[in-house]
């Protein structure tokens, strides 16, 4: 294996230029106006309520299109689910909420909307917020539009500081 020469830190004659280099690696690190952390992340739909008939459905296919317009990536698998297992059946509910568990862990949040998470899924949220991921709560403002109600758990490194944050002693 050869060499890689690092092209940033060269400036347009071909001398290094360190300082050049480092603040065009800085450029970009700076987020832009508006930037949301879960933009283009894996967001895990949680209902409030069980997926059972097809008034759920929709409810969770409206879900998705508020992630999807707040520019996440939902993963919504009880939608997929609902179509070939029998969620009564309460062999298959476990065997959905251990499909579910694979599809948390691969999401970077969890969102729960209209109320608070099924009691089967308690545990799931708990070992998450352990594990530092993001659980958002959602629900209907006046409009009927879905606001954020409250956050739990995670670390967002993209935070804006306050004038007193990050200075020295």
């Amino acid at each position: 294996m050869g060499y890689v020469k690092d092209e940033l830190m060269y400036n347009y004659s071909g001398y290094y230029d360190p300082t050049a280099g480092i603040a065009l690696r800085n450029i970009s690190r700076v987020q832009p106006s508006g930037y949301v952390a879960w933009a283009g992340q894996p967001i895990y739909i949680c209902p409030a309520k069980p997926v059972q008939n097809d008034r759920d459905i929709a409810h969770l296919e409206e879900c998705c299109r508020f992630a999807l317009k707040q520019g996440a990536q939902p993963l919504a698998p009880l939608l997929f689910y609902a179509g070939i297992v029998d969620i009564t059946d309460p062999d298959q509910q476990r065997m959905v909420l251990s499909w579910t568990r694979a599809w948390i862990r691969h999401a970077s949040e969890i969102w729960i909307f209209d109320g608070e998470p099924p009691a089967s899924m308690k545990s799931e949220l708990v070992r998450s917020v352990r594990k530092g991921k993001t659980i958002r709560y959602f629900g209907k403002d006046s409009n009927g539009d879905y606001t954020m109600i409250r956050k739990i758990g995670g670390i967002n490194p993209h935070r804006e500081r306050t004038a007193t944050e990050g200075k020295g002693k």
